[in-house]
């Protein structure tokens, strides 16, 4: 009767013998060498035991804190103090401020949006009489920043180049979504230098606060002439 190994092909029963001889080598031939296997083998099973309880411990340890908890999550939520006081608070003290913007683009955004959670504006009366913290520009510019893959129709705006180092308060009505628009260009500017040559400090008169030096395209995308045209002449 043949071997198993015997109708292996000639190669495979090369390799195969070249593996167990080379097992052979590790094979232990004294009982110190015996001994030194044994030990190595119930470390190796200590090792495997500790990382599995470690392992599993971890697990419990992370269910238990963020898992399914629906009792204690419901405690937990219970216990919260309210953060936000809801449009019906802003809208029983802040009529005129709620009816602007329920008639604006800004109707479906809520107050707290902008001027943050304010459950203690609206629950305390000696904080309620604090003037609410304005929305600052950069508020403004988490929606309305030139961002690619906003909606084309949106409103957005290139921060670099549009009212520089301004509040957008000063041109728009948040709640109405108005534009004021700056005042325009009254004197004529034919063979008149550049804008910031005459409106800086030492100039005849100085830029109003939040203005920065810009080119006259800049300043003239907001301070357009009026309907007499008088800056659109040629220096």
């Amino acid at each position: 009767m043949k071997r198993p190994s015997a109708s292996l092909p000639p190669r495979l029963r090369q390799t195969r013998g070249a593996v167990a001889t080379r097992l052979e080598r590790f094979r232990p031939r004294t009982p110190r060498g015996y001994a030194l296997a044994a030990a190595g083998s119930l470390a190796m099973i200590a090792v495997l035991a500790i990382g599995s309880f470690a392992a599993a411990f971890a697990a419990v340890t992370f269910y238990e804190e963020y898992g399914f908890r629906p009792e204690a999550d419901a405690r937990e939520w219970a216990a919260h103090e309210p953060a936000y006081a809801g449009q019906g608070s802003c809208r029983s003290c802040h009529a005129a401020e709620t009816g602007r913007q329920l008639t604006s683009q800004h109707r479906t955004i809520s107050c707290e949006s902008c001027h943050g959670p304010l459950a203690a504006h609206a629950s305390d009366r000696a904080i309620a009489q604090l003037p609410l913290e304005a929305p600052s520009a950069g508020m403004c510019a988490r929606c309305h920043a030139a961002t690619t893959g906003r909606p084309v129709g949106f409103p957005q705006v290139d921060l670099s180049t549009h009212y520089r180092s301004g509040e957008c308060r000063a041109c728009h009505d948040a709640h109405s979504t108005a534009v004021v628009r700056p005042p325009v260009v009254v004197h004529p500017q034919v063979k008149l230098p550049a804008c910031t040559v005459c409106h800086k400090p030492e100039g005849l008169k100085e830029l109003p606060t939040g203005h920065e030096e810009a080119d006259d395209a800049i300043c003239l995308g907001c301070h357009a002439a009026g309907a007499d045209g008088l800056h659109g002449a040629s220096r």
